[in-house]
């Protein structure tokens, strides 16, 4: 089987299993705090990637760590990954199972980046406005990078808007150098 479709299929499952339980929103948050726990944790991605512990110890720590934290369906499925030896796609599962979420319930994923971390009220009136003015709902993402030096940029799907400080500069730059 080719290794793109592997993480396609079981992101499409369990999808389905979801939605014919309608717990598609809870299935999602699952995902989202188990996407935060590899991106956080070297360790955690180390010992699920490992070829030389046994699936059972993978399916005792993945207990442990979330045992009481997701919906039994995630946390079967998890299990399910570890005993066919189908962990290593697990970040690839999310992804898919995320667009094919954000597909069904019309939302669009916007990045936000700016160089300091913006307050709740703040983060939720760029919320409203993209989407009052994109007429659709709106998951913001935020992503700090000090390097932009102040101002933000946001990324909406193809679209890239730059209002950065770096951004500026760099522009500024190119009209010197032309």
């Amino acid at each position: 089987m080719n290794e793109s479709k592997i993480p396609v299929r079981y992101a499409k499952a369990f999808f389905e299993s979801g939605k014919d339980k309608d717990i598609l929103n809870q299935l999602y948050n699952d995902l989202e705090l188990i996407d935060s726990i590899l991106t956080e944790s070297e360790r955690f991605n180390a010992m699920l990637e490992s070829p030389v512990i046994k699936s059972s110890d993978k399916i005792k720590a993945l207990k442990s760590i979330f045992e009481n934290k997701l919906n039994d369906l995630s946390l079967k499925f998890l299990y399910m990954l570890a005993q066919n030896k189908r962990e290593v796609y697990l970040k690839s599962i999310i992804r898919n199972f995320a667009a094919m979420y954000r597909k069904d319930q019309s939302i669009i994923q916007v990045k936000y980046t700016a160089a300091n971390p913006i307050n709740n009220d703040t983060k939720e009136s760029i919320k409203s406005k993209l989407e009052n003015s994109l007429n659709q709902k709106i998951e913001l993402k935020e992503r700090l990078n000090p390097d932009l030096i102040g101002g933000f940029v946001l990324q909406i799907e193809d679209k890239l808007l730059d209002m950065s400080i770096k951004g500026k500069l760099n522009k500024i730059k190119k009209e010197f150098a032309s």
